[in-house]
């Protein structure tokens, strides 16, 4: 593939839905399906409020099975598949561990999968139908922040569930501004431009900063509310959860599907940053965050496997041996490292303490000190944390990089 036309598949990015003012993020999602489909946006708009009365189950068995194929836009099944999958998660999780159902109703599990499969998404809860689509200004010209935000579907957790939701999607904004800075920085490389390409890796680096103080608006979160109410509502069933290994979707398989629960893995944004410096984790980390990929809509998917396979940086830089244009390579691997090192001090103040306190809320004892993508949380973070850190390149003189146990520096 000529430099070219590689340039050329990254930079039409209205077929992968990215703009370079959102990035990801839906610049102007729905917040109303259709007419025909007023049932879903109905009840998906109450389903938290209903879930907390333990009236969401009775609700969900009136609800008509409707038509799925009827849905046109990437805007409108991207609401739908909020709303499928939001109703979905409360009518599980409804009494915590015990009692959870066996079985999807029908008349969810049939337009979930089919709205799934047409997004290229799995039918669960996820990253794409909580932050990417699940936005709105309150003030039309404001900016989408956690100041002028609110859910289009709410989620358990009142106040709380929206400080953590608007946050996330204020952090996915901000990766935005990284969008053209990457598209150069591969251009760049396969050109050999030094001082463009040191250029790019400059403003990579500030859009991570800006991403990492946006995530500490995350200080304000009630740890407790976030454990006891957020967190389980974003649960998987698969064979890490022993009090659900798995769901059987009525009308589309007899058998249990397993599937991971919404985590920040599932995040287009830190994957494309990774696959831009060409950060590879240890193969069973790499597996997993490849699996993470299955749950972000396929055009998403496929930006990020664009970059992590026509990028060059890391192999120019480390191949130049220019010392400024190193620099601003490990600025941003130590800018990245930053990022994962506060969302492990989250992890440890809003799971982990929680998790281990006595007045823990027992519902949802199965998962809590892992992920709920599966995860054994603390090992995984900081595993991922270690080879960022260790993706440093040495510059001119030094006699290795500055980190210990090298397992991926380039010598």
């Amino acid at each position: 593939m000529t430099a070219n036309l590689k340039s050329a598949v990254l930079s039409n990015l209205e077929d992968y839905h990215i703009s370079q003012e959102y990035g990801f993020v839906i610049s102007d999602p729905l917040a109303q399906l259709p007419p025909s489909f007023e049932a879903w946006t109905v009840l998906g708009k109450d389903a938290a409020n209903l879930m907390e009365l333990k009236e969401i189950r009775e609700h969900v068995h009136k609800l008509p099975l409707l038509n799925y194929e009827k849905l046109e836009s990437y805007r409108e099944l991207s609401l739908a598949h909020s709303c499928l999958s939001i109703i979905t998660a409360c009518y599980v999780w409804q009494n915590g561990d015990i009692g959870v159902p066996q079985k999807i109703p029908k008349n969810l599990a049939v337009p979930l999968m089919g709205v799934s499969e047409r997004l290229g998404l799995k039918p669960i809860i996820c990253h794409h139908n909580t932050v990417i689509s699940n936005w709105q200004n309150i003030e039309c010209d404001g900016p989408l922040g956690v100041t002028n935000g609110q859910l289009i579907m709410e989620t358990p957790g009142g106040e709380n569930s929206q400080l953590f939701w608007l946050v996330t999607i204020e952090i996915e904004k901000a990766f935005a501004q990284a969008i053209q800075p990457i598209l150069d920085a591969i251009r760049f490389a396969e050109s050999e431009d030094k001082d463009g390409l040191k250029a790019s890796l400059e403003n990579v680096f500030v859009v991570i900063k800006k991403m990492t103080e946006t995530f500490h608006k995350m200080k304000g979160l009630n740890s407790r509310v976030f454990f006891d109410e957020i967190r389980p509502f974003l649960n998987g069933w698969n064979r890490s959860n022993s009090a659900l290994p798995g769901l059987i979707y009525e009308g589309v398989s007899e058998d249990p599907l397993e599937f991971n629960g919404g985590n920040a893995a599932q995040s287009p944004a830190i994957q494309s940053i990774d696959s831009l410096l060409g950060v590879r984790h240890s193969p069973d980390k790499e597996a997993f965050l490849e699996k993470m990929r299955d749950y972000m809509v396929k055009q998403h998917r496929e930006f990020i496997e664009h970059i992590k396979s026509t990028s060059l940086v890391r192999q120019f830089v480390s191949n130049v041996n220019f010392e400024p244009l190193t620099t601003s390579y490990n600025d941003c691997i130590k800018a990245v490292k930053g990022f994962r090192t506060f969302h492990i001090q989250m992890v440890t103040k809003n799971i982990i303490i929680q998790a281990n306190r006595h007045a823990v809320d027992h519902k949802y004892e199965a998962v809590s000190k892992k992920g709920t993508g599966g995860s054994e949380l603390i090992p995984f973070l900081k595993n991922i944390r270690l080879t960022t850190e260790q993706h440093l390149l040495k510059k001119e003189g030094q006699s290795s990089c500055p980190v210990h146990d090298i397992t991926y520096c380039d010598n």
